[in-house]
Parts: C-alpha cells; structure tokens; sequence
C-alpha cells in the first residue's frame, strides 16, 4: 500500500506536466525574492542624503587649533565611510536589480522550448529563431541590451542602436512581457543611482562648506 502511494507520487512528481510547472513556480519565486531584495536596496538607497555625509557635531564649539584639526579629520573620514558603504549598496543592486533579473531572462530564452514550446521568444532580422542558433555570448548581449535600453530610456531607439543580433519577439505575449518588465527595473535601478549620486554631490558641497568654515576658524584659533 505505502510502496504503491509512493511509486504513484514520483510517477506524479516526475512527470513533465509537474516538471513543467515546477520551473514556472521557481521562476515565479527567484523573481519574487529578487524584487524583495530590489525594494531592500533601493529603501537604503533611496533615503540617502547629505546627513548620512556631514558629522554632526557634539558639544561645545571648539576653539582650539588641535581639537578643530581633529573635527576636520573627523569630517573627510565620516563622509568617505558614508560614500564607501552607499557604493557598496549600490554594486549590489546593481548586481541583483539588473544582473539575477537578466540571468532568469536568459535562462528563459535559452530554454524555451522547455518554458515556452509553441512561439519563438527570440528574433533574427525579423524570423523566428532559438537562442541556440547564436551563441551564449551573443544571448548574453541581448540582455546587456534590453539593460541599456531600460537604464537608457529612448536612447537606443532613437539613434537606432542594436548590440546584438536578437530581438525579443513581440507576437510572443509571454516573453515580451518579461523584457518590458526586465526593462523597467532597469530604468529604475539605474534612476535609483542617478539619484543618488545627486544627493552625494550636494552633500559634499556642503561637506566642503562646512570644512571651510572649520579652516577659516583655525586661522583665528589658538
């Protein structure tokens, strides 16, 4: 009784109809923890500003050379551990808001016939073709390129750029669907950094302002 229920459950587990779906609920999951990890990033970065830049500064004002020396110190090591940590929040989202993304759409596109066996996802000057019929690298170009053409809004459109030699077909609802989507995190990653190089720029202006005064104060100070 117990070997027949198990031997019906692997036939069941292993057929191509659970297979099937099997990859579809995983793809559905990766997607799901890389959006998660996506809006954890941009929160950080997002509330990025000149305080995290400029040390406040405790206590009574100083007044003697030695100690304004030290706030000075104080100050550039602040803000280049500041810069430090944002840059590093950015690489990874860079690496998880563009790059897991293009992996799961590569992944897609390479397996097709597995995710998607009735339509072509891919494009040759026009035709139907498999991802098999270029190479990896140039499957990895289309991605590269579907990145630049979200990070770059219309820019690629309107000069008429292409990298690679794929493009995604556009009868293939499904597909297309996750290129446009793939395109807008991009778009999103890549205003996400514009935005805050911006706030960095100014905290440093200001950072700078601050340490002037402080210089300014030491040529007075004892």
């Amino acid at each position: 009784m117990i070997e027949g229920i198990f031997s019906s459950f692997m036939a069941w587990l292993t057929s191509h109809a659970t297979l099937y779906w099997l990859s579809w609920a995983g793809v559905v999951l990766a997607l799901a923890g890389v959006t998660a990890l996506v809006w954890s990033l941009l929160s950080v970065v997002r509330d990025f500003d000149e305080a995290h830049l400029i040390r406040q500064q405790r206590g009574p004002k100083a007044i003697r050379a030695k100690t304004i020396r030290r706030n000075i110190a104080k100050f550039e090591a602040y803000a280049g551990h500041a810069v430090r940590t944002i840059a590093l929040r950015t690489s990874g989202l860079i690496l998880v808001g563009i790059g897991l993304p293009g992996l799961i759409l590569a992944l897609i596109a390479w397996n097709q016939p597995w995710f998607i066996p009735n339509e072509a996802v891919l494009l040759v000057d026009g035709a139907p073709a498999s991802a098999h019929d270029q190479s990896v690298g140039q499957l990895g170009i289309f991605i590269l390129d579907q990145a630049l053409r979200g990070g770059l809004s219309d820019v690629f459109e309107v000069f008429g750029l292409q990298l690679s030699a794929f493009q995604n077909n556009p009868e293939n609802i499904l597909f297309s669907s996750f290129t446009l989507g793939y395109r807008l995190i991009c778009g999103l990653v890549v205003a996400s950094i514009l935005y805050v190089i911006g706030r960095i720029v100014l905290g440093y202006r200001n950072l700078n302002a601050a340490i002037a005064e402080l210089k300014a104060e030491l040529e007075t100070a004892s």
